[in-house]
């Protein structure tokens, strides 16, 4: 993909989020990378405190570009980075 958009990945790292596989959400920036997605920045978060508000799904809770994913694994993770900058390519 030849777009220079850069998408932000923020991981919550609270002990809901932690325990329901937040965890194994660490393990993206590798992966990212591996597939030719140098473009994310990830990090960890503290709480988001989504897990207090029962409207929001179950954790573990990711923002990629601000947007929250609810029940967030690296699968949806990866296809949501990967539709955004398809998205971003489309509009150039």
């Amino acid at each position: 993909m030849a777009t220079t958009q850069t998408i932000e990945v923020e991981i919550c790292a609270g002990t809901a989020c932690h325990v329901m596989g937040g965890s194994e959400l660490m393990m993206l920036p590798k992966l990212l990378e591996e597939q030719g997605l140098s473009q994310v920045k990830v990090k960890g978060m503290r709480c988001l405190g989504y897990c207090r508000d029962r409207g929001h799904d179950q954790a573990p809770y990711v923002h990629v570009n601000g947007e929250l994913l609810a029940g967030a694994t690296i699968q949806t993770v990866i296809d949501e980075v990967t539709r955004l900058l398809k998205e971003a390519e489309d509009e150039s």
